[in-house]
């Protein structure tokens, strides 16, 4: 049982339904329709819960959706049950399966930081390259290491501790007596070099640079005309690659060469 294991039933409810979750999976999702061309062929790391399975699923397009808990891949079976071009497998990608067929996959992509429970890149960057073809793309949607609204947040109440906490990783417990896991904040410039030279990188863009995340959201749903305003911003200068930073997510997209 992994960490993610204790939290598959309730994290819809907790995220995915949420205001937030609603708003970041609607640009995430707008930044990887470039990508869905009819015959594409596409893997999906950390699937969580089948959202964006589903929706690629239900354009007629095959994926195969992975995750490294049982109990999120059953969520992600349950809701692409009825697509016949959707496939839900368990893969962890701090130990990709060796036995695993050499499939050849033009788009692989990871949303909402399932990249940063990776301890070491390395053995996936090996483990994909030769699964994505010349010119084949990987979208990686991770938590920076530098969100500036956790910074100014915790940093006016006096709380240095958590206001640069992503600076180092952490151990992440759902379950006090289940299992933890090691997360990590790679910045972007290092997840790169991490992917080099078999993959380039193409761009970076912010993700969640005016909105804040999960853990303070709340204070912005009880001020309308302020998140109103945060909206327009991240709407407006949401995607400036020098600003990526500092978001609470960055999507960084690498082509292989």
């Amino acid at each position: 049982m992994t960490a993610f294991d204790t939290l598959a039933p309730t994290y819809d409810h907790d995220f995915t339904h949420t205001p937030l979750g609603l708003i970041l999976r609607q640009k995430a999702q707008a930044r990887l329709q470039r990508f869905l061309t009819p015959d594409v062929r596409i893997l999906e790391l950390g699937c969580g819960t089948g959202e964006d399975a589903r929706w690629i699923g239900e354009q007629g397009l095959s994926l195969i959706a992975t995750d490294a808990s049982t109990r999120m891949c059953a969520q992600t079976q349950a809701k692409t049950q009825h697509l016949p071009h959707v496939q839900v497998e368990r893969l962890d990608m701090n130990t990709p399966p060796a036995d695993w067929p050499k499939i050849q996959f033009d788009l692989v992509f990871s949303h909402f930081g399932a990249l940063n429970c990776v301890d070491d890149v390395q053995p996936l960057v090996a483990w994909l390259t030769p699964r994505v073809p010349i010119g084949g793309h990987v979208c990686l949607m991770v938590m920076s290491p530098a969100c500036l609204w956790e910074q100014l947040w915790y940093l006016a109440r006096a709380n240095p501790g958590m206001a640069f906490r992503r600076r180092h990783a952490a151990l992440f417990r759902p379950d006090p007596f289940g299992r933890s896991m090691t997360i990590i904040y790679p910045a972007h410039r290092t997840l790169a070099q991490a992917f080099a030279p078999q993959f380039r990188p193409l761009c970076v863009q912010p993700m969640g640079l005016f909105i804040p995340p999960s853990e303070l959201f709340g204070m912005v749903e009880k001020r309308p005309r302020f998140k109103r305003v945060l909206l327009h911003l991240e709407q407006r200068f949401g995607d400036r690659q020098a600003l990526a930073l500092w978001a609470d997510h960055y999507t960084l997209v690498l082509e292989r060469v």
